[in-house]
């Protein structure tokens, strides 16, 4: 899209601190379901076969759909498949914060 090495430098940083950003965060959330459950690297090694897997698929996919229908196709039909991720993960994804300070309330009472 560009050959401006600066908008290219400057795009390359900033998918190295998303990516740092995310890659931190999945973990946590990780560590926070599996606490006690002895599951963590389970855990963890599901999620990362997923996160390949959805990586392949949708180069795969989206190169399909660019080919056939163009760019605005692929882009849109990603995107939709990304906000249904993020509505599923909003309405699925479980608070454990709450749990955990109803556990340390009941702990200090006894």
């Amino acid at each position: 899209m560009s050959h401006n090495p600066w908008f290219l430098v400057s795009v390359q940083v900033l998918d190295g601190i998303a990516s740092g950003i995310f890659t931190v965060l999945v973990v946590i959330i990780v560590a926070d379901l599996t606490q006690g459950t002895g599951r963590f690297n389970l855990a963890q090694g599901a999620i990362n076969t997923m996160i390949g897997i959805g990586a392949a698929i949708s180069n795969l996919a989206s190169g399909f759909l660019v080919k056939a229908a163009g760019y605005k196709v692929g882009f849109i039909t990603l995107g939709v498949i990304a906000a249904i991720g993020l509505l599923w993960l909003w309405l699925k994804m479980p608070e454990t914060k709450e749990s955990q300070s109803q556990d340390t309330t009941k702990t200090e009472h006894n």
